[in-house]
């Protein structure tokens, strides 16, 4: 064999094996497979490399319409396709192929990275995300390597981030590799809900190459936490609460827990919380937590018919998606799903003789520990023109998708459960934002972006290539708006006067207002009580019973010259030796609660010139 290192400088070394018996070649079996790539709002994506995973051959790449297709030989049960494309994170998908089949016809999200603020690699330095001012990431020293291990030094460098909201279905579907974890105290792998994921990917910002944490260094990197409860029991997660952090192997698609993150405030993440954590690495990081499991065998019937079955179950209100199944009609196969969470089963038949069909769909909830048999069946060749959804209806036999404007709706995916040639779709009713997209010649989806909220009815029907018509397939949206500001928890009003500094008089003649509602949180004066009923305040006023404190969009409410804010102490003060400069003032604080609440509370700051 021969070697070469990073010099360019080679040397060949020899050593002579000797097999005793015979050694059966593994058998390889021609594979056909086709991709259709889109982000979660069913843009396609163009240039998307795709390739082995554990070896790193190219399979292909995609077109302008985020479609590639082609051949490989498979030697195993299990293969794992790895995506990359400019602009997104990473894309790890595993495919379990049960003995027989010989396609598969793939739809795999990828998410849109962020690229944030270029930083020196010899800083003690964070990097923040837009006009945030919470880091995602900082380190110490002189921390990074080049792909070849060679130390770096004061050079420009730039990070990408990549976050996947794991409480929307839609971007709950770009989450890579699976849901299943290898536990760090006894090795076995188990079934994990996820809280939050990021990558994080840090390049040479002139020429490209991707770089590393040099060996013993760390950096502390947060994610934000997308849920706040837990799935299995609904406890709330609270601040200082230590959750399992795992990264991804990008050659088998099986996380690894690594460590333990800690819960803290975020004014940032949607929930008010996210998860820090030290790091050895940068990769794909999980927030995972524990579920109740079951085992669920999926299992394919078509009497007389032969072909491939692509089995994917739809999202539940669990972040959890169970393994997707590549199978011969009349094969099975087996995953796990979170116990007592209800999944819906499809397949999209691919037959021996060029044509496609949809299996029927098979939703199902299974108790902990249990074991469970779905059988999903094709219709008969010449059974009447029909399309479905691979939804669960409701009683009334209705499809019901709940999403907010401005993010990503759960895809509906209709084809044809009759065989058919063509179908040609038609929908009526659609929110603005959302549309019916062809995928292939007997298929399409609801997908997309609503731009308006409310109460949305959708009605689609298909005709095929005889000129029939289908039966009709209702759904219905209901659309809000997503507001990006916390809730408003309470009110502080405070009088600011050269003869007696801040004053605050209790409860008679209220000056300050606590919120009834949240009694943890008080605001406290920390001065002695003078007369007259009044608190005479030189140190400001004092938040007690919260976990952390932050000006709220401090760009908007900007604070004036005469006062300032203490985060760390939760504390306003006052500058009476610049009375004048504290004109009248209102704005924002976040807080976040020792129990999980996250908030804002309402201050006013008013000057009173006629004492000054």
């Amino acid at each position: 064999y021969t070697a070469i290192d990073t010099d360019g400088a080679t040397d060949t070394a020899s050593i002579i094996i000797t097999v005793n018996g015979v050694v059966e070649p593994e058998t390889l079996t021609d594979f056909s497979v086709s991709v259709r790539v889109t982000q979660a709002d069913g843009s396609p994506i163009p240039n998307v490399n795709v390739s082995d995973a554990l070896t790193g051959v190219p399979f292909g790449s995609t077109g302008n319409n985020g479609n590639a297709s082609f051949d490989i030989a498979v030697i195993s049960e299990q293969i794992v396709l790895r995506l990359t494309a400019d602009g997104f994170g990473d894309q790890i998908t595993p495919l379990l192929i049960v003995d027989g089949a010989v396609s598969a016809a793939l739809e795999i999200t990828m998410i849109e990275q962020v690229n944030a603020n270029t930083v020196l690699t010899d800083d003690d330095a964070q990097v923040n995300i837009g006009s945030s001012l919470e880091p995602v990431v900082s380190w110490t020293g002189s921390s990074f390597v080049t792909e070849s291990g060679n130390p770096m030094s004061n050079e420009q460098i730039t990070l990408s981030y990549t976050t996947i909201d794991v409480s929307n279905p839609a971007e709950l579907e770009a989450f890579p590799g699976g849901f299943t974890g290898i536990d760090l105290e006894d090795g076995a792998t188990v079934n994990l809900a996820s809280l939050g994921t990021a990558e994080y990917v840090f390049t040479n910002s002139v020429t490209g190459a991707e770089l590393q944490l040099a060996e013993n260094a760390e950096a502390l990197i947060s994610i934000p936490l997308y849920i706040d409860t837990h799935p299995a029991t609904g406890a709330s997660f609270r601040i200082n609460d230590l959750l399992p952090i795992f990264s991804l192997d990008e050659t088998t698609g099986v996380w690894v827990q690594e460590t333990q993150g800690k819960v803290v405030a975020s004014n940032s993440s949607p929930t008010g919380m996210a998860v820090e954590a030290t790091v050895t690495h940068f990769s794909w990081w999980t927030i995972f937590t524990s579920i109740d499991s079951a085992d669920v065998t999926i299992r394919v019937e078509g009497i007389g018919l032969a072909g491939t079955v692509n089995v994917t179950a739809t999202p539940s209100d669990v972040p959890f998606i169970p393994g997707n199944g590549i199978v011969p009609i009349g094969g099975s196969y087996t995953t796990g799903i979170p116990a007592g969470a209800n999944y819906c089963f499809s397949g999209i038949a691919q037959l021996a003789d060029g044509r496609t069909a949809t299996t029927t769909t098979v939703c199902s909830d299974v108790l902990s520990g249990a074991d469970r048999t779905i059988t999903l069946e094709l219709v008969a060749p010449n059974a009447p023109f029909a399309i479905a959804a691979d939804l669960s209806p409701d009683d009334f036999g209705s499809f019901n998708i709940n999403g907010f404007v401005g993010a990503p709706t759960q895809r509906v995916r209709i084809s044809a459960a009759s065989f058919e040639s063509s179908v040609d779709y038609t929908a009526v009713g659609l929110p603005p934002g959302i549309n019916l997209v062809t995928t292939s010649n007997v298929a399409a989806e609801l997908v997309g972006t609503p731009t308006s909220d409310g109460p949305f009815n959708v009605t689609v029907s298909g005709v095929n290539a005889d000129g029939m018509t289908s039966n009709s397939i209702s759904v219905d949206y209901t659309i809000d708006v997503l507001s990006d500001t916390p809730q408003v928890l309470g009110e502080l009003l405070a009088i600011v006067n050269c003869e007696q500094g801040l004053t605050a008089v209790l409860p008679n003649g209220v000056r300050v207002f606590v919120s009834p509602l949240f009694t943890s949180v008080q605001f406290v004066v920390n001065e002695s009580f003078s007369s007259g009923g009044f608190y005479s305040i030189r140190n400001g006023i004092l938040f007690q019973g919260a976990a952390s404190y932050q000006l709220f969009d401090s760009e908007t409410f900007p604070l004036p010259s005469g006062l300032s804010f203490n985060a760390q102490l939760g504390r306003f003060e006052i500058d009476f030796d610049d009375i004048l400069g504290l004109m009248d003032w209102a704005g924002p604080i976040f807080i976040q609660l020792t129990d999980g609440t996250s908030g804002l509370y309402d201050v006013t700051f008013k000057n009173d010139p006629a004492n000054c």
